[in-house]
């Protein structure tokens, strides 16, 4: 099995861009990063990411990152749609074993 291609997103929210229903700031830690299936599920674990229903991605919970300014932050990692198909098969493997 060749590298699984991984995204990694960011949002943050803040007191203020709440207050508006937004992010304060969003982004990509990284993009199509290539993960062996054992790294895969190492990232899974130590970043805290779970599933939520059906979706096609994983997330973390919200958690405050500054207390200065109360923003919280959560992640999300994505399969990269830039994976052959079969991948997909080793990514939903990867989160299931990383439940473990």
């Amino acid at each position: 099995m060749n590298a699984i291609l991984v995204t990694r997103c960011y949002e943050e929210v803040t007191p203020e861009s709440a207050e508006d229903g937004d992010f304060s700031d969003t982004g990509v830690v990284y993009e199509n990063e290539p993960f062996s299936f054992r790294d895969l599920v190492l990232e899974i674990r130590k970043g805290g990411f779970y599933r939520e229903g059906s979706t096609e991605w994983l997330t973390t919970s919200h958690e405050v990152t500054c207390y200065r300014t109360l923003t919280s932050r959560a992640e999300t990692l994505h399969f990269s749609r830039d994976n052959p198909e079969r991948a997909l098969k080793y990514f939903n493997l990867a989160v299931k074993a990383a439940r473990r």
